[in-house]
């Protein structure tokens, strides 16, 4: 105390209090926690910010300020280099006659001089009258452990006399007494409010670098785990927690934390409270809790992070992760790897990275961007958009009103339910990629479909829709509503329904169109562009099978006589076939009397049975020895065809038996039944052509119907028969009709459709598209970059030797082979057996029960719905099953398995493999190399096999077996079997009820974890 006294002006700073480190048991040993309780002052939690207040300064005596005010002091508070700090600001009347200003820290309020922290004195100056004061609490030394300390803030001025003058205020600015000069024997302190002001010190706590268990203080805590497997609790402040090198498990609990993980596979869980987690360089578990929370992984090879309630931003890492955002309006991003993002509940943004996305908005309002690679986007409920960006993607709006929007690459649209709005490319974008060959499937509702650039396919069966194809040669394919089409420049092909009073938009390019019942062209009707124009050369060429219609041998007589029979006879005549080498001829047998002299047999092919000799097409005679009583006649249909128009002709068959005085002549039908008996003309001329004609039945002869292109850009349809198309030169477009035709494209790029029948198509050099149509077809590429899709039915699909071509199998169990290109290939409907030869290919089995084999280079699989069996091959392979229960054989090459849905079987092979299971109770087996397992959240079966792995069992009761090899064996939740062999292992049981059997070799660790654990047989405690 100073000799006059002092009116003293407090802060009372209330602090908290050090909690010494626990001391905890673990596997039979026990370690110490460290503590050191010392000042780190906390950005938010300095002191309370208040304005800028003044106060008169007076000298006096008593208790009451005497005479005019000698100055005034101003406090307030300012930011410094974002802390707050406290402002004092002194203006006094007259120049010099004030020497010092003291502003003193002191640790007993009570006292000022007492235990003194700090203490800063500011000289005036001799020509000065103003002076400002800064005070800040980082100014109290670094060394000072505030934790368990009150602090109060002191200041006072001397005058040059000697005069002292003090004043007390409080946290809000307010001065708790005059500044004056007491009266001696009186203190400061007891006369005058002072008022708190709480300072927040942090508990810091550092871990050892073996395995600690740590739990924080009631106060806010920074807590090192430094090395080892740690398990943190942060406790109900805003703590900091980083784990540190090893597998860590940290809980932030209540409060927000922030919490930083290091090297190791780590979990952590901010608890309640918007907490800030960042992965470190393992395979990391992090769980948000509830609040909004940011979640960033680290560089681990795969990463899972769960949002769970509040709007929270996960942000993905550099490799494989699963992010799902659980309630609230999440934000979701990733940069890099094959990841798989669930928006879930609320109205969630989600963006994809660089590679292969698997991105399910859930239930709200969802936006969803692919951005590169080979995505799939799926809407799930509400009123979602979508934006596939690069890459060949893959779209399901799901219910409600969607908007997608494909991007560049050949993307293929599902609408399902709701009214969707679909574009091939968004937004109008460039259209100069020639990749950009989409597939969009409106689904029901009222739909908009628009293409854009490319050889887009557009369908829409359902509701009333508008569909337009944009550039490119396009499909669109409508049904029974009131649509509205625009082909746009190209040659296009419509299909619609039976709607009425459709739109149709002609444009650029020859566009063929069918169904169209009660359709009206917009704008007047085309010309130039909308012509049909047919080249037909319909020439006759024998297919195999219809060659001859196959009858038994039946005999009738030779008789003359006049229009009746009843002359005498003369002979008998038998039919029957004979096939040879393949080939189906008509067989005539002829048997005469030993007494009959004949002389010629002439058989003939006529167009009109009722004249005979009328357009005469073939005739064959053969001369008879006169001595001869026997002669066979060999009729070869492809003699009587070749070179002939038979297509579009009905064809009988004559024969007549010529003797020396007598003439008899028949007609019989395809059936081998003679029409009439042999008979004589009226006039006994053999030339006279009048004979009698009892009955006339048809021979129908089949052919096929030979058309050819031209080398400039034809728009060439198919007839009611059997088509051979050639196309040869220009961008064709090619319909062949409804029976098994052959078409060949030719050079250019052309747009093929089989339609019905089973057909044969034959792509040339060019870019071309096929559609297949109904039936089981046959079709081959080319050298370009072919669009090929099978349609309805069995269809064997063989790409060519283009540099990137696409396949679609359609609906029906179909076979498809990729070229030596980078392909897409997309099974369809149906049980498919797809292969690859080589390039770097992406297959989708889709629906149905699917065969897949991968190539000699890294190719993506995936399996889609149904029960599929995938096969890697050589490279180093992406394969994923699908929905339901699928095999998964790695083959050669470090390959990730992905087993999604179902309960699924997967082998590892050749090569540093990674299996992850996902949902379903999944088997997966190793090989000889190392490899890891992630098995999801079901009841799985994990063996690693040969080679040094990684096996973590996640959610459910598991079991993990690997007896060769050094390997890290994980059971975490649920009641897992570990057993290993005879190896350096380290296991983790984790939560639950675990059973441990270790091998002959010496196992490095063993961490049971919670739970009611049992270690080679005996209880583990």
């Amino acid at each position: 105390m100073a000799e006059k006294g002092m009116m003293l002006v407090v802060f009372h700073l209330a602090l908290v209090a050090c909690v010494v480190g626990v001391r905890v048991r673990t596997f039979e040993s026990s370690r110490a926690r460290s503590s050191t309780c010392k000042k780190l002052l906390l950005p938010s939690q300095h002191h309370t910010s208040f304005g800028k207040r003044c106060y008169e300064i007076h000298v006096g005596s008593g208790f009451f300020p005497v005479g005019s005010p000698v100055g005034t002091m101003c406090s307030s508070t300012i930011k410094v280099e974002d802390e707050l700090c406290l402002n004092l600001e002194y203006r006094f009347k007259k120049v010099g006659e004030w020497r010092t200003i003291r502003v003193g820290v002191f640790g007993d309020c009570q006292v000022p001089n007492k235990k003194n922290l700090f203490t800063r004195y500011i000289k005036m100056g001799p020509n000065k009258k103003t002076k400002s004061v800064v005070w800040c609490l980082r100014d109290i030394p670094a060394q000072t452990n505030c934790c368990d300390s009150k602090l109060c803030v002191y200041h006072e001025v001397h005058g040059k006399g000697g005069e002292e003058a003090t004043s007390f205020f409080d946290d809000a600015g307010a001065q708790t007494g005059y500044i004056d000069v007491p009266r001696p024997g009186y203190s400061g302190s007891t006369l005058y409010r002072s008022m708190d002001v709480k300072l927040n010190c942090v508990n810091v706590i550092k871990g050892t670098n073996k395995d600690d268990v740590i739990k924080g203080t009631k106060f806010v805590d920074w807590i090192y785990g430094l090395g080892g497997d740690d398990v943190i609790y942060g406790g109900d402040r805003a703590d900091k927690i980083w784990g540190g090198s090893g597998d860590d498990n940290v809980r932030g609990e209540a409060g927000h934390d922030k919490i930083y993980l290091d090297d190791g596979s780590d979990f952590a869980n901010g608890g309640e409270g918007d907490d800030n987690i960042r992965g470190g360089g393992g395979n990391d578990q992090m769980l948000g809790g509830p609040g909004s929370d940011k979640i960033k992984a680290g560089g681990g090879q795969r990463n899972w992070i769960f949002g769970d309630a509040g709007d929270d931003v996960l942000i993905g890492g550099t490799s494989d992760d699963v992010i799902k955002g659980g309630s609230g309006n999440d934000r979701i991003k990733v940069s890099n790897g094959d990841n798989k993002l669930y928006g879930e509940d609320g109205h969630d943004i989600i963006d994809g990275g660089k590679r292969t996305d698997f991105i399910i908005g859930g239930s709200g309002r969802d936006t969803m961007d692919g951005n590169d690679g080979d995505d799939t986007l799926v809407g799930s409920d509400g009123d979602d958009k979508m934006h596939g960006g690069h890459g060949d993607d893959l779209m399901h709006g799901g219910r409600g009103d969607d908007t997608m929007n494909g991007g560049t690459g050949s993307d293929t649209m599902y609408g399902n339910d709701g009214n969707d709005r679909m574009f091939g490319l968004a937004d109008g974008a460039s259209q100069n990629s020639e990749d950009d060959d989409d597939h969009m499937d409106g689904g029901y509702g009222d739909d908009l479909v628009v293409g854009y650039g490319g050889n887009d396919y557009l369908k829409d069966l359902e509701g009333n829709n508008t569909l337009g194809g944009g550039d490119g040669h396009d499909r669109i394919v409508a049904g029974d509503g009131i649509d509205r089409f625009g082909g746009g420049p190209g040659n296009d092909v419509i299909t619609t329904g039976h709607g009425q009073d459709g739109n149709l938009e002609p444009n650029e390019g020859r566009d063929v169109v069918d169904g169209v019942e009660m359709s009206r062209f917009v704008g007047g009707a085309p010309t130039g562009g909308s012509k049909i124009k047919n080249f037909s050369n319909c020439r006759k060429e024998l297919l195999p099978n219809q060659r001859a219609i196959n009858f038994r041998r039946t005999c009738y007589k030779i008789s003359d006589g006049t229009y009746y029979p009843g002359g005498r006879q003369r002979g008998r005549m038998c039919t029957s076939t004979h096939k040879s080498r393949g080939k189906v001829s008509l067989k005539l047998n002829y048997e005469m009397g030993n007494n009959e002299s004949w002389r010629s047999i002439r058989i003939g092919v006529f167009e009109n049975c009722g004249i005979p000799n009328s357009r005469e097409l073939y005739t064959k005679e053969v001369n008879v020895d006169r001595e001869a009583t026997a002669r066979t006649v060999i009729l070869n249909l492809e003699d009587i065809v070749a070179g002939r128009n038979c297509c579009d002709s009905k064809l009988c068959i004559f024969h007549e038996v010529v003797g020396y005085s007598w003439t008899a002549r028949s007609f019989f039908g395809e059936a081998g039944v003679s029409t009439g008996h042999f008979a004589m003309p009226v006039t006994g001329d053999p030339e006279d052509g009048r004979y009698l004609i009892v009955r006339t039945m048809e021979v129908k002869l089949n052919c096929v119907n030979v058309i050819r292109g031209t080398a400039k850009d034809d728009v060439i349809r198919g007839t009611e028969f059997v088509d051979w198309i050639y196309g040869l030169a220009g961008d064709d477009t090619i319909h062949g009709g409804d029976r098994a035709d052959k078409i060949w494209g030719g050079s250019g790029s052309d747009l093929v459709r089989g339609d019905g029948g089973d057909d044969k198509i034959y792509l040339g050099d060019g870019s071309d598209t096929a559609f297949g149509g109904y039936g089981d077809d046959n079709i081959e590429g080319g050298f370009g970059n072919d669009w090929i899709s099978g349609d309805a039915g069995s269809d064997k699909i063989i790409a060519g030797g283009g540099v990137k071509n696409s396949i679609r199998g359609g609906s029906g169990d179909d076979r498809l082979i990729g070229g030596f290109g980078n392909d897409s290939i997309y099974g369809g409907d149906g049980n498919d057996r797809i292969s690859v030869v080589s390039g770097k290919n992406r297959v989708r089995g889709d629906e149905g029960d699917d065969h897949i084999t991968g190539g000699k280079k890294a190719d993506v699989i995936k399996g889609g719905a149904g029960n599929d069996k995938i096969f890697g091959g050589d490279g180093d392979d992406t394969l994923e099953g699908g929905y339901e229960d699928d095999q998964m054989h790695g083959g050669n090459g470090d390959d990730h398995m992905h087993g999604s849905l179902g309960n699924d079987i997967m082998k590892g092979n050749l090569g540093n493999d990674a299996m992850y299971g996902d949902s379903g109770n999944d088997r997966m087996y190793g090989n000889s190399e190392s490899g890891r397992f992630d098995p999801g959240d079901d009841d799985d079966l994990m063996d690693g096999g040969y080679g040094d792995d990684f096996l973590y069992g996640g959610a459910g009761d598991d079991y993990l077996r690997d007896l060769e090899g050094n390997n890290t064996v994980g059971g975490d939740p649920g009641d897992d079997k570990l057993v290993t062999g005879n190896g350096n292992d380290r296991l983790l049981g984790g939560d639950g009820d675990d059973v441990i059997i270790t091998g002959g070799g010496h196992d490095g660790t063993i961490y049971a974890g919670k739970g009611n654990d049992t270690v080679d047989g005996k209880p583990w405690l």
